[in-house]
């Protein structure tokens, strides 16, 4: 999706400090999948998502972050 990122953080990462991360960056939290401490969030205006994506790279608390990417099933008719 166009302006998505999902961020990993590390296991030992409190929900404090991914926040104030996002906040620092401006990006926005769509949605916390709970167990897998994985972040959807939106980037901040003007920042393509490869930007975004070296920015939280940077950061030593965040263990991957990655385009949010459309996938589809096509089945043969």
């Amino acid at each position: 999706m166009p302006g998505e990122v999902l961020v990993k953080f590390k296991a030992d990462v409190c929900r404090t400090e991914a926040k104030s991360l996002h906040r620092c960056l401006g990006s926005r939290i769509l949605k916390h999948f709970e167990g897998t401490n994985v972040d959807l969030v939106k980037i901040r205006e003007g920042w393509t998502v490869e930007e975004a994506i070296e920015a939280y790279q940077v950061d030593p608390n965040v263990e991957y972050a990655e385009p949010n990417y459309i996938r589809s099933i096509q089945t043969e008719k």
